[in-house]
């Protein structure tokens, strides 16, 4: 006997939902030239990408030859009143919204999601401290909205994010924490740490960022795919297509291009 259909008004079979393609929602955090905006590139193209950073210089040149990157650029740091850091967050979310409504595009690029926090804190408060916690409430709705819109779509989102210094009564714990908006984990569909293990460094170099290494990165977090979730990626497997086939295993690099 066949099973009876369920049809309920405004309700939609599960099956019959349109099939959208397989993109990724990542976070990734990691600490200064640590990787981030490389795996950001290694998208599928073209890419929209967002610069509220300035680590771009010399970044995008081994990637423009292989696909169509266009970058909009938001300088809020030389702005000096709250006018001013209106105009470029609402000039940002305007680009965003342009960014997700384009058929042409296939992923978007956050540089830095810590940065995209920061203003819409300036623009909405004036001032990144002393804010009490009940007038969160609507910049929350705003910034989760915002970052919400990409499931409207089939693109792939990347919100780099920056690590600091971890502090507990003004001291130095020596950790690192994530700077940003504290529920991106919940927005994202993978949120990655990125790093850069460095070996037989010589003594005096001990403790600086950069010099010689292996880059990857860790999947901390994983919604589509818990299999994953504390999975160590080293170059040349820690890109964008490596990490989206671990998570949807019947793709292939193709898929990711």
């Amino acid at each position: 006997m066949a099973e009876k259909v369920v049809s309920i008004p405004g309700f939609t079979q599960a099956k019959n939902l349109p099939k959208l393609r397989k993109r990724l929602v990542v976070a990734a955090s990691a600490g200064e030239k640590e990787g981030k905006t490389t795996l950001a590139l290694s998208a599928p193209g073209p890419i929209a990408f967002f610069n509220l950073d300035i680590g771009l210089e010399g970044v995008l040149d081994q990637w423009v030859d292989k696909k169509q990157i266009v970058v909009a650029e938001f300088d809020y740091k030389d702005a000096t009143n709250v006018a001013e850091w209106i105009t470029v967050w609402e000039t940002m979310k305007r680009a965003w919204m342009a960014a997700l409504k384009n058929p042409d595009v296939r992923t978007l690029v956050m540089d830095t999601e810590t940065e995209m926090w920061e203003l819409i804190r300036l623009a909405r408060f004036g001032k990144l401290t002393q804010v009490m916690p009940h007038n969160y409430g609507p910049v929350n709705t705003e910034y989760n909205d915002l970052i919400r819109k990409i499931y409207d779509t089939d693109k792939n989102l990347i919100l780099l994010r920056k690590l600091k210094d971890e502090y507990i009564n003004d001291k130095k714990t020596g950790n690192m924490e994530i700077a940003g908006f504290k529920n991106v984990p919940y927005l994202v569909q993978v949120d990655v740490v990125l790093w850069k293990k460095r070996e037989n460094r010589h003594p005096s170099l001990m403790g600086i960022r950069g010099g010689g290494g292996t880059f990857g990165m860790t999947v901390r977090e994983c919604r589509q795919n818990r299999e994953v979730e504390g999975l160590d990626l080293e170059e040349p497997n820690s890109d964008f297509a490596t990490l989206a086939m671990e998570v949807f295993p019947e793709t292939k690099e193709k898929d990711w291009e």
